[in-house]
């Protein structure tokens, strides 16, 4: 439990006064098996506390309010990233779908990490940021309801491309251990990018184009399924 909700000290609170009704397993059940994420489950906090603590969607929520309108944008955007991304990788999506953005992605992600939201791993080369879990939750909540959310979704999709075919023609080089290493980090990404390709609201060029390039990696990693699955789906919106 303590994992899947990051280790949040407000969800470990909310989740531990649930097992007055559930057992410990009951409740990771039910986490895990929500579609709709922790957020909605975790709201057993007492009433002698401010409204904020009472569930983990109100704290989350009161974070978010203190940030600016540009911070709240960014916040939104960021949460398109599955697993993680770099500044760089923040830089391409935050400037295309917030465009005339008036702060680096430098300046906004550190503003970010600054007020909990983001959370860093500079030890990583490149260095990476990620939203948790549950904070990511409720920043696709807000994504879904803003008006960059298809902006934020395509220039993700585009950027993940971008790194595909950059990859693929790396492949046979001295960067092969690299690419193959960074591509198991990116792996969440390349889905989300995906299955935004394959909207309705996507060109079918976009998805043809992601899975021909990651059509060598994912042979490489042993992903024949999913492989084979992205494959046939790009082949048959190839047909439509």
């Amino acid at each position: 439990i303590v994992r899947h909700l990051d280790g949040l000290p407000l969800a470990i609170e909310l989740a531990a006064a649930m097992t007055g009704v559930l057992s410990p397993a009951a409740l990771l059940e039910r986490l895990t098996a929500a579609e709709s994420g922790a957020l909605p489950i975790l709201t057993a906090g007492q009433r002698d506390v401010p409204p904020r603590q009472r569930s983990l969607r109100n704290a989350i929520a009161w974070s978010y309010d203190l940030l600016d309108d540009h911070e709240k944008a960014a916040f939104r955007v960021l949460s398109v990233f599955s697993c993680g991304f770099t500044l760089d990788q923040a830089e391409y999506v935050l400037n295309r779908a917030l465009a005339g953005t008036p702060e680096p992605a430098l300046t906004t992600v550190f503003s970010l990490v600054d007020k909990s939201l983001v959370v860093a791993y500079p030890q990583s080369f490149p260095a990476r940021f990620c939203l948790l879990t549950t904070i990511r939750e409720f920043g696709s909540e807000q994504l879904a309801n803003s008006p960059e959310a298809d902006a934020a979704r395509r220039a993700h999709a585009e950027m993940m491309l971008d790194l595909a075919e950059s990859w693929d023609r790396a492949l046979f080089g001295p960067q092969y251990p690299e690419v193959t290493a960074r591509f198991d980090t990116e792996l969440n990404n390349f889905t989300t990018a995906l299955t935004y390709a394959a909207t309705e609201e996507a060109s079918g060029v976009l998805l043809n184009r992601l899975a021909g390039a990651l059509s060598r990696l994912w042979r490489l990693r042993g992903l024949h399924g999913e492989g084979k699955h992205w494959i046939n789906l790009a082949l048959e919106r190839r047909q439509t």
